[in-house]
């Protein structure tokens, strides 16, 4: 080193080979902690501060081996502050990911509260709704008999006023026989005219008297039945007259061009009757969609707990000698050990936890095993009769004495039973309610959606074009069809019906793109099996009976206060729970059969996943498009002179990057050892001139450079500040 800082004669190729040798022995070694000891004797005996005054020399050689000797450096420090920001920053990821879990639950949570918050505004809706039809019909009712009534009484009147006038005419008459009557006595003689005249005037009396009984006219005739209502026109000749309801035949259709088949299930005419399809009408869009262009693109060519033991307790239940008695089995004893072993309490202290349903000491987890560990028949009966032959209870194993004092337990498995769902019991209603409600609530919203109808619709006009030339006109389609849409395909493979359909939806119906904003939770409900989840509300509602018939059991009640407490708080989320149960199984049942499905063969995973796939396939194929337009018209544009040359110089830049760091990493992967047919007459020459002109460099050098370079323009600008 001395030689290399106190030269006698300044020699450019002497310090350019010792810059070479100190680099190759310095970064070379494998082992860094070697590494940093070298460079730091070397650091320790003046090399750094004689670099620092060389790097005026005009000698560019001695420039680039001093360059590559501080790119190879270790920087511990950067190397530490490095290690440091690095465990900072994966705290910060933990901390991110335990608040990103806490986020997502609220959301659940959240999500959870609104579906069940829908559900019960849906219902109250639903509840509004009938009695408002039923007031509705109650006024239509009391409309229709108000005027019937008021009918009645004009009937009445108008009765009335023909009585009353006909009345006044006989009152007319009467008056006028009574002057004639007075004119024919005036006539007659005077001889015994007063006489007569009192006999008149009295038999005038009289006649007045009895005329308007004798002469009031006879009540008018009941009113005839109406006569019968006219013919109608005849019917057509060769034809019946179609009854009310009947459907129309639909046309065919003939196309211009030969057309793929649209693979869709058909539905028949008879089992359209309530379903969606009854009010839509297809025939109307034919006038709205261009079916030209749609020719020109789609024509033709024309976890459960395993009790058992592993093998090194087994080895150690094998080398241990039992001497106690065992009435068990070998498998079922070694089952009742690991149990009485993980449980830790005394068969006496078990027994007494089942008889007061005491979780805290006999957990859930513990409950469950039990139930499996239950005295068999054979078993009850051996403990019966050691009992009875009244041998010694403590010469039986540990695990003999538990089974002993459960087969005195009386109704054991109805106990455990009973232990176990009240253990499950909030978990089960937790899991099981947001699985209905999102059923409940998806099943509505597509019954409800008007928008669901107007895509149906299309799809149904769209099918019926293709197909009505072959297979006839369909009246309807079930919902698997929805699946096809994306294998129909035009002639040159790249656009689908679904593509044509979503483009269809822009340019005609661009109210109907966000049509999915009307399905709500069906994600959610095409997970759920709602048989098994009718199902377990069952089992639950069972549970709950056999608690119930246990604590009726109990003439002391006071000292079962679980029981007690928890029947009253769970009786009511178990009565909640059954309505949601049987609102689901309604909803479900009224949409399925709205869309011509059966509920009983099709299940909500796959009602509910038609839907899911068709939103979105819909979406991409949307997207698709979008991005199909953008390619065409980017290549219709003409071409712009500049972003092309910029383009092109990125590009360029970009490949020289490229080609270099595969260069650097083909040269990293090469052999660093020479064979022996590499070795040569001069071949050290000619590797030392190599190295004159691309000294060594390791693969990581370039980035501690760039590094160190950044802290030492800090440092630049700290001591310019100052």
């Amino acid at each position: 080193m001395n030689d290399f800082k106190d030269y006698e004669e300044f020699n450019i190729d002497f310090m350019v080979a010792c810059m070479q040798f100190i680099n190759i022995v310095v970064h070379s070694v494998d082992d860094m902690n070697f590494r940093v000891h070298l460079q730091y004797e070397f650091t320790a005996i003046g090399l750094d501060d004689y670099l620092e005054k060389l790097k005026h020399t005009e000698s560019e050689q001695l420039l680039v081996q001093i360059s590559a000797y501080r790119d190879n450096m270790f920087d511990v420090q950067h190397l530490m502050e490095d290690a440091e920001t690095k465990n900072i920053a994966l705290e910060q990821v933990a901390d991110l990911e335990e608040e990103l879990s806490h986020t997502i639950e609220r959301f659940q949570d959240l999500e959870n509260e609104s579906m069940a918050k829908i559900v019960e505004l849906e219902n109250a809706i639903m509840d509004t709704t009938k009695e408002r039809d039923m007031y509705y019909a109650n006024l239509v009712e009391t409309q229709n008999e108000l005027e019937m009534l008021s009918k009645i009484m004009n009937e009445k009147d108008e009765d009335v006023k023909q009585k009353g006038s006909l009345l006044q005419e006989r009152e007319k008459e009467l008056e006028n026989l009574r002057g004639t009557l007075k004119l024919k006595g005036k006539g007659t003689g005077s001889g015994g005219g007063g006489k007569e005249e009192s006999q008149e005037g009295d038999g005038g009396s009289q006649v007045g008297e009895k005329a308007p009984t004798a002469l009031a006219p006879p009540a008018p005739p009941p009113p005839g039945p109406p006569p019968p209502p006219a013919p109608g026109p005849p019917p057509p000749p060769g034809g019946m007259p179609a009854p009310p309801g009947a459907m129309t035949i639909k046309r065919k259709i003939q196309t211009k061009y030969r057309l793929p088949m649209f693979n869709w299930v058909a539905m028949k005419p008879q089992q359209l009757k309530g379903t969606v399809f009854n009010e839509l009408d297809d025939d109307r869009l034919l006038k709205v969609i261009n079916f030209d262009e749609f020719e020109e693109t789609f024509k033709l060519g024309g976890q459960e707990l395993h009790l058992g033991l592993s093998s090194d307790s087994l080895d150690h239940f094998k080398e241990k000698k039992i001497e106690a008695v065992s009435l068990l089995e070998a498998n079922r004893l070694r089952n009742v050990a690991i149990f009485v072993r993980k449980i830790e309490r005394s068969p006496e202290v078990i027994t007494q936890a089942i008889n007061n349903f005491d979780l805290s000491t006999l957990t859930l987890e513990m409950t469950e095993i039990l139930l499996k560990l239950i005295p068999k028949d054979e078993e009850i009966k051996a403990y019966k009769q050691y009992e009875r032959d009244k041998k010694s209870v403590a010469a039986l194993t540990e695990e003999d004495k538990l089974m002993f004092q459960l087969v005195k337990m009386e109704r054991l498995h109805q106990k455990l039973q009973v232990m176990s769902f009240i253990g499950n019991f909030q978990e089960s209603v937790h899991l099981m309610t947001p699985q209905l409600h999102a059923v409940i609530a998806a099943s509505r919203s597509i019954k409800s959606s008007t928008k669901i109808r107007k895509m149906l619709e299309i799809i149904l006009v769209f099918g019926n074009y293709m197909n009505s030339g072959k297979r006839g006109a369909a009246y309807g389609f079930k919902m698997q069809s929805l699946d096809n849409l994306i294998d129909t395909k035009s002639q040159d493979k790249k656009v689908t019906l679904m593509h044509y359909i979503a483009s269809t939806v822009k340019e005609r119906f661009p109210e109907l793109l966000n049509f999915e904003s009307e399905l709500r939770f069906i994600e959610k409900a095409a997970q759920v099996s709602l048989d098994n989840v009718l199902q377990d509300v069952r089992e639950l509602e069972r549970g709950m009976e056999a608690t119930k018939r246990e604590y009726d059991q109990h003439k002391d009640k006071k000292k079962f206060t679980v029981l007690k407490d928890f029947l009253g708080n769970s009786e009511d989320k178990l009565r909640k729970l059954l309505q949601d149960a049987k609102v689901a199984e309604e909803a479900y049942k009224d949409c399925v059969d709205f869309f011509g499905e059966s509920p009983i063969s099709m299940a909500p995973t796959t009602f509910f996943g038609h839907f899911t796939r068709f939103t979105r396939a819909f979406k991409s194929a949307e997207l698709e498009n979008a991005q199909r337009a953008k390619a065409e018209a980017a290549a219709n544009a003409p071409p712009d002179k500049t972003a092309v040359s910029k383009r092109n110089k990125v590009n360029a830049n970009q490949n020289l990057v490229i080609n270099e760091l595969k260069k650097k990493v083909g040269k990293k992967k090469e052999k660093q050892l020479l064979s022996q047919e590499d070795f040569y007459h001069g071949a050290v020459d000619d590797i030392i001139n190599d190295l004159k002109h691309q000294p060594y460099r390791r693969a990581d050098a370039v980035r501690r450079s760039f590094r160190r370079g950044k802290g030492s323009g800090e440092c630049e600008d700290q001591q310019a500040v100052m």
